[in-house]
C-alpha cells in the first residue's frame, strides 16, 4: 500500500473493477490524478503504481484517468483469458468454466451499473456527454465490460452459456440488422386477413425489436427471434394464407405466451367445438383437434419464453381434459337413463301384495322367529323391495320394513290374526277336499 492506493501486481486483472465500483477507485469517492504503467509486457502491473496527488477538478481529466485505465485494464483482460484458457486448451469443461465464470461476473457488474449509475440512462450506453461527468464515466465502464462480453463471443462463442445475455452493443447491432425487417412484416401482417387480435399477439415481437425493448436478451432469445423472423416472413411471402395455417406455424415455433394460449383455446378450438350439439360429437371434434396439434411439428430448439411451458404440451393437455369432461358426463347420463330404466321395469313387474307395510314386516319377522327364513334380513327387505308392491305403496322401501320390524302396532297384530285365522280356515277346507 502506498499513498492510501493498493498495489494490484497479484491481482487479477478482473479485480479493478471491483475496486472501480466498491472500494476506493470508485468515481464518487474524492479522486486525485492516478499514474499507471501502460507498457503491455506480460509481468506489469494492473496498473503498476497508483499514486494520488492533489484534487483535481477537472471532469475531463478525470475522465481521461478513467479511460486510461479501463483501455488498460480491457487489453490486460483479454489476455489473462486467452492465458487462461490455453492452458487448459486440452480440458473443454474447465475452458467452459472459465468463459461461462466471466460472462456471470462481467454480467453482474453490468447489472451494478445499470441500478446503480444508469437508470435514467437505460437505452444511451454508448453516448458520451461533452460534460464528461461520473455517469459518463459508469458508461465507459459499463462499456469496457460489455467489450469483454463482446470479446467472449467472438472468440469463444461455443463454450458461453446461451442462457445468459448477448454484449449490449451485439444486441444493439442485432435491433439494426432486423428492425427493417420487422417494419415490414408488420405491413404484411395488417394486409392479411388474419384477424386483428392475432395480428396484434403476433406483432408484439417485432415491436420489441423495433424499440430495442429486449430486456435481459439473452443468446437463446437472439436464435429465437432470428427464426420467428425468418419463418414469419416466409409464411406472409405466400400469396394466400389460411388462418389455421398462421397457428400452426405458431406452434411449431413455440410462440409460448398465455395471450397465444387463450387466443387459440377459445378462438380456434372452443369455439368451433360449441357449434358441434351433442357430447359425443364435441368429442370427436375434440379429437380431430388432438390430432391436428399432436402432428405438428415443433421445428424451433428453443421457446419464446424459456421459463413457460411448451404451447403445443399445453394445449394438449387442456383439450385431454375436456375430452375426459364430456366422457364423465356420458358416462353420467348413460348410467342415470339405465337406472331410470331399471327403475320402471321393475315398477311394472312388480307384483301387488293385498297387505300393508307394517303387515309384511310383521310376517317377515314370524318367519325369521319361526326358523323358516334364515340369513340376513336387509336383503330379504331389498328383496321384497325390488318384487312386491301394495296398492298404497308403490315402492316399499327397506327402510320401511326394517323400521316396522320391531315396532308393532295392536292394529297390525290384529289384522296378521285375522290374516292367520283365515288361512287356517282354509286349510281345512283343503284337507276336506282332499
Amino acid at each position: 500500500m502506498r499513498d492510501g492506493i493498493k498495489h494490484t501486481s497479484s491481482m487479477e486483472p478482473m479485480d479493478i473493477f471491483y475496486q472501480i465500483l466498491h472500494e476506493d477507485l470508485n468515481p464518487l469517492t474524492s479522486q486525485t490524478t492516478q499514474n499507471f504503467n501502460s507498457q503491455h509486457s506480460k509481468n506489469r502491473k494492473v496498473p503498476d503504481e497508483i499514486t494520488k496527488e492533489k484534487n483535481i477538478t477537472s471532469n475531463t481529466e478525470t475522465f481521461t484517468f478513467y479511460e486510461n485505465l479501463l483501455a488498460d485494464t480491457l487489453k490486460k483482460v483479454k489476455r489473462d483469458i486467452h492465458e487462461k484458457v490455453f492452458r487448459c486448451i486440452n480440458d473443454p469443461s474447465s475452458i467452459n468454466s472459465i468463459i461461462q465464470n466471466h460472462q456471470i461476473l462481467i454480467l453482474n457488474y453490468c447489472s451494478v451499473i445499470e441500478q446503480n449509475y444508469l437508470l435514467e440512462e437505460t437505452n444511451k450506453k454508448y453516448q458520451i456527454s461533452e460534460d464528461k461527468s461520473v455517469t459518463d464515466i459508469f458508461k465507459l465502464i459499463y462499456q469496457t465490460l460489455d467489450a469483454i462480453l463482446n470479446y467472449l463471443e467472438v472468440s469463444f462463442n461455443k463454450y458461453l452459456e446461451p442462457s445468459l445475455e448477448i454484449p449490449y452493443q451485439r444486441r444493439l447491432w442485432f435491433v439494426h440488422q432486423k428492425k427493417e425487417r420487422c417494419r415490414l412484416l408488420i405491413v404484411m401482417l395488417n394486409d392479411t386477413d388474419i384477424p386483428p387480435p392475432l395480428t396484434e399477439i403476433i406483432c408484439d415481437p417485432l415491436h420489441k425489436i423495433i424499440h430495442n425493448n429486449l430486456h435481459r436478451f439473452t443468446y437463446q432469445q437472439k436464435e429465437y427471434y432470428t427464426l420467428y423472423i425468418k419463418v414469419l416472413f416466409k409464411l406472409l411471402s405466400k400469396d394466400t394464407i389460411v388462418t389455421e395455417e398462421v397457428y400452426a406455424v405458431l406452434i411449431s415455433l413455440e410462440f409460448n405466451t398465455f395471450k397465444i394460449f387463450f387466443y387459440l383455446r377459445d378462438q380456434y378450438v372452443a369455439k368451433k367445438v360449441k357449434r358441434t350439439y351433442g357430447a359425443q360429437k364435441k368429442i370427436n371434434t375434440l379429437h380431430l383437434f388432438l390430432k391436428e396439434i399432436k402432428t405438428t411439428t415443433i421445428t424451433s430448439d428453443t421457446k419464446y419464453n424459456p421459463n413457460l411451458p411448451s404451447l403445443k404440451e399445453q394445449l394438449l393437455i387442456w383439450i385431454r381434459e375436456e375430452i375426459n369432461g364430456l366422457q364423465r358426463t356420458i358416462e353420467s347420463s348413460s348410467s342415470s337413463i339405465v337406472k331410470e330404466k331399471v327403475v320402471a321395469y321393475n315398477q311394472n313387474t312388480k307384483k301387488i301384495l293385498k297387505l300393508s307395510v307394517s303387515e309384511i314386516s310383521l310376517i317377515t319377522r314370524l318367519l325369521y322367529e319361526q326358523g323358516m327364513l334364515e340369513g340376513s334380513k336387509r336383503t330379504f327387505f331389498e328383496f321384497l323391495s325390488n318384487t312386491f308392491k301394495t296398492h298404497k305403496a308403490k315402492v316399499i322401501s327397506p327402510e320401511s320394513l326394517s323400521n316396522r320390524y320391531y315396532s308393532i302396532p295392536d292394529s297390525t297384530r290384529a289384522s296378521v290374526k285375522k290374516i292367520l285365522r283365515g288361512m287356517l280356515l282354509k286349510l281345512d277346507t283343503i284337507q276336506s277336499e282332499v
